[in-house]
């Protein structure tokens, strides 16, 4: 079959060309000679047309075979095609058992799965408690503020309500930009690594709200933390619910050890007075970082 017509058969149907068959007793393996001819000479260079067009190279055919010539005709269609296609991105991959085209993602082991789970329990459980710090994110509503994500840790402070509700305990600090956000939309994704054993990532998306010290609730809900640290610093109790359980591969969280938990937080508001700590709330605590109000007004100071 002519080399021509496979070449432009395969750019009509959007695929590389084919390689030519090379003859029989080309190459001698007596004196390890090789007999280059026309087919030789012509196979290599289609080979190059194909690497390039699996591997997504931009690369116009100009550079790759001599102009004029049926190759670099066939070449040039499927580099046009890649370019209208997805700048310069190969066909879908084709399955050469059945002759068909597809469409689906490039996989590698499980790196592409994400498991949902229906609730909070068992072995996901397990995981979440035992993680010795999580990862907090918010963000204000609108296009415009600032997203914010806290670290957060000290043992005692999360808990498991229920098969869709945490809770963890919220200390005083620099700002309170968790808090601003939950009170104008509630929108809240706890974040849960692993630092040690086999890779895993949980994230928890709910609903929050903040339920401050001076709140009567605050004392109902105090009564799940069986072990909290010394609560005199405690600010408020963030209460989520949760809809949606997710896990991820974390191939890529580094491996640390534990060494212990920091108790500057706690050692830091040992001295002050429940006053201090209000005046503290209003002045540092007031308003977020988007001038959104926060602990300024009197009933949550």
């Amino acid at each position: 079959m002519p080399m021509q017509w496979l070449m432009a058969s395969a750019s009509a149907a959007g695929r590389p060309p084919p390689l030519p068959t090379m003859p029989f007793g080309l190459v001698r393996r007596e004196d390890r000679a090789v007999k280059y001819s026309a087919v030789i000479r012509e196979r290599a260079q289609v080979l190059s047309v194909v690497r390039t067009h699996r591997a997504g190279r931009d690369a116009k055919p100009d550079t790759l075979l001599p102009a004029g010539s049926p190759e670099h005709s066939a070449a040039r269609s499927i580099w046009n095609a890649n370019r209208v296609r997805g700048a310069g991105r190969p066909p879908p991959v084709e399955d050469r058992g059945a002759g068909i085209a597809s469409t689906r993602p490039f996989r590698v082991g499980t790196m592409d799965g994400m498991k949902l789970h229906e609730r909070i329990d068992g072995r996901l459980r397990d995981f979440i408690e035992a993680q010795p710090m999580f990862f907090v994110a918010t963000a204000p509503t609108g296009p415009g503020g600032h997203v914010n994500v806290s670290p957060k840790g000290m043992a005692g402070t999360f808990v498991v309500l229920g098969e869709h509700r945490v809770a963890y305990l919220d200390y005083h600090g620099s700002g309170a930009e968790t808090i601003a956000h939950l009170s104008e939309n509630g929108r809240i994704t706890l974040m849960f690594c692993a630092f040690q054993g086999p890779p895993n990532i949980v994230r928890l998306h709910g609903r929050g709200r903040a339920v401050p010290v001076t709140d009567p609730e605050y004392a109902e809900l105090l009564r799940y933390f069986p072990a909290p640290p010394d609560l005199h610093g405690a600010r408020s109790i963030i209460d989520v619910d949760v809809h949606r359980v997710s896990d991820s591969c974390g191939y890529a969280v580094p491996l640390m050890t534990y060494q212990n938990d920091r108790d500057l937080l706690v050692r830091a508001h040992e001295r002050r007075t429940d006053a201090d700590l209000a005046e503290y709330r209003r002045v540092k605590n007031g308003v977020s970082i988007d001038g959104r109000p926060i602990f300024a007004t009197p009933d949550l100071q």
